[in-house]
């Protein structure tokens, strides 16, 4: 984690989620929702959303010192950051949009270089990792330390991989603006004259889809201003001619967009992958804008049905060999199935109701491949040579000399499995097994004199008891940094232009991989115990008994940072790479550390993550 926790946090969704009809309840709608002018004409032009649109290039910068990064799950958190200025950044993240932890990191921003608005940097942060989508939206709400200027506020969002500009729609009151999210990049606002706000709102979006979002959006901003001004009696719901416009337009969207993509889906699942995502981000444009119920009845007549069920299995099995690349991606795996289920649903293809996993046509496959996929195997090595006194002889009377030799070796190997589960998602892979000893010598001697009675004692190893040793393994993934752009080869030049102008996210972003040194380990290592026998002879007479001690557990937990509830275990990290592993963790002690009244200690630890799918 980066910046203090004192005034950035991250937290569960317990009390506070936002939803679409909150969203819509308070504030005000500021960009494209709020420019009324003129729709565009029932005609639309045949090229209006797959056109090159020239690129407005600038360049965000970031405030790393003021950066906060956490993980969340799938069951949704909060992550706030704060600048120097006073300027709050609350990311929320709803249950149930991440189908398993993923880090996020927010970033106020300091300046933009290139801005078209003289005025420059209002407020702004950047969301981390680029390209992040999710399964439900999730909201980043700016508290600005200054009130918002309604009339010149002009909020923008910046496209990671391009440097794009684009203005967008927000909701926004004097004290905060918020911003719907489908997927991480840049968002900000600045202040802009009329001549700015006007040059900004003619020029055309670089997404397709976030130039529908505004045709749309003229379309209900006239509707309601005729409304106002009693030129429209339709109070209760849009006009036939709104309805006429609005369907033009999804059409257009339709046989310029959708259908060039769904005729080469069957053929490439990186295409059906981004046909869906583009379907779904209409049902969010209709969200947003907040007309659901007529516009989605429109969207449902001209969409239809969507890809085949054959489409689903065959993208599902790709997306399974990506999860086998990437160490064990299945949140990856699990996102795209639901991407897909959800798509069906919310157009129509599908009426039933389906929680994440329970159900639907791929859930059965999607449960395979989920435990397929996500196997590991955790082995640990530990050795611990002790010389020096017993420990149970330092409080006795002693007159002579006390010894003790100890040889300690434990090691387990545990299988850790990943589960699908229709509450969360995915579960961490977790697994239990013996903690064992592979050695334990011991040598001891101890001569006493106390009250009446001299003697010497010795003891020996007798036996060992494993302990019930517990792991959780807690993985994150990030982007690959070096990474060639994705191309898709043998496409029309009519697919090619289309791919222009969609986000960079979801199959055709970069691979992931094992983000290693945000990953984590917890294990408990239950109760290792080792059972010595000791003889003593005095001229009392002679006796022995058995001891209990757990040499290796206490060295252990010494040397080993305990996890927050200290009943879950120690949390282990980093891990590193290691030749044939996916993550090495060890630990290395001679002795010289070691304070010389202890005694001399050598430690050795080593501990490996080996994935291991069922292919």
């Amino acid at each position: 984690m980066n910046g203090s926790d004192s005034c950035r946090h991250v937290r569960p969704l317990a009390r506070k989620t936002h939803t679409w009809s909150r969203l819509r309840g308070a504030g005000k709608w500021i960009g494209w929702l709020a420019f009324v002018g003129t729709a565009q004409a029932a005609s639309v032009p045949p090229d209006w959303y797959t056109r090159t649109v020239p690129l407005r290039v600038v360049q965000p910068v970031a405030d790393q010192s003021s950066a906060y990064s956490a993980v969340v799950d799938a069951s949704g958190g909060e992550l706030e950051a704060l600048d120097d200025a006073g300027n709050s950044y609350l990311l929320t993240v709803p249950p149930g949009a991440l189908p398993g932890p993923t880090r996020i990191t927010v970033t106020p921003l300091t300046r933009v270089g290139g801005l078209p608005f003289k005025a420059g940097l209002g407020v702004g942060a950047r969301l981390e990792p680029h390209g992040l989508s999710f399964l439900r939206p999730a909201t980043l709400a700016i508290t600005p330390a200054k009130p918002l200027n309604l009339q010149t506020l002009m909020p923008w969002r910046i496209e990671g991989e391009r440097q794009h500009l684009d203005v967008i729609v927000a909701r926004a009151n004097p004290t905060q603006i918020t911003f719907v999210l489908n997927h991480f990049s840049d968002y900000g606002t600045s202040s802009a004259s009329e001549t700015e706000r006007s040059i900004e709102l003619a020029r055309p979006a670089l997404e397709a889809q976030e130039q529908l979002g505004r045709d749309m959006a003229k379309v209900l901003g006239q509707e309601r201003q005729n409304q106002l001004l009693g030129i429209d009696d339709a109070e209760t719901g849009m006009s036939s001619a709104a309805l006429e416009e609005l369907t033009a337009l999804l059409k257009a969207y339709e046989t310029q967009v959708l259908e060039p993509l769904k005729a080469v889906a069957n053929e490439n699942c990186a295409l059906a992958h981004l046909y869906l995502q583009e379907r779904v981000g209409l049902i969010k444009q209709m969200q947003t804008l907040g007309r659901g119920d007529e516009a989605l009845d429109v969207l449902h007549d001209v969409l239809g049905e969507g890809l085949s069920d054959a489409v689903g299995r065959q993208c599902l099995k790709e997306q399974f060999e990506l999860c086998l690349m990437s160490g064990g991606d299945v949140a990856g795996l699990v996102q795209w199935a639901i991407g897909w289920e959800r798509s069906r649903q919310l157009v129509g293809a599908d009426d039933a109701p389906r929680s994440l996993l329970d159900g639907g046509e791929l859930a059965a496959a999607l449960k395979d491949y989920v435990q397929r996929c996500g196997r590991y195997e955790l082995e640990m090595v530990s050795t611990l040579d002790y010389e020096g006194v017993r420990p149970d002889a330092s409080g006795a009377i002693s007159l002579g000399s006390t010894e003790l030799k100890r040889q300690i070796s434990v090691q387990a190997r545990l299988p850790l499995v990943t589960q699908a589960s229709s509450a969360v998602g995915v579960s961490l892979p977790t697994g239990q097994g013996p903690l064992s000893y592979a050695k334990y010598e011991e040598a001891g001697s101890t001569s006493m004199v106390t009250i009446g009675v001299t003697g010497s004692c010795t003891s020996s190893a007798f036996g060992t008891r494993a302990g019930n040793m517990q792991v959780k393994l807690d993985l994150l993934f990030k982007d690959k940094q070096v990474q060639p752009p994705q191309k898709i080869q043998g496409l029309s030049e009519q697919v090619q232009k289309i791919l222009g102008r969609l986000p960079r996210i979801g199959l055709l972003s970069v691979a992931r991989e094992v983000d290693l040194e945000h990953s984590t380990l917890t294990i408990q290592p239950g109760e290792p115990t080792e059972i010595s026998l000791v003889k003593c002879v005095s001229t009392g007479g002679s006796s022995s008994e058995k001891q209990e001690a757990q040499t290796w557990l206490t060295e252990w937990s010494q040397r080993l940072r305990p996890a927050g509830d200290e009943q879950a275990g120690w949390t282990l990290e980093p891990l590193q790479p290691a030749p044939g592993v996916l993550g090495r963790l060890t630990q290395h002690d001679d002795g010289s550390r070691t304070p010389q009244k202890d005694g001399k200690k050598v430690w050795d630890l080593r501990i490996d993550v080996k994935h291991t799918p069922h292919r």
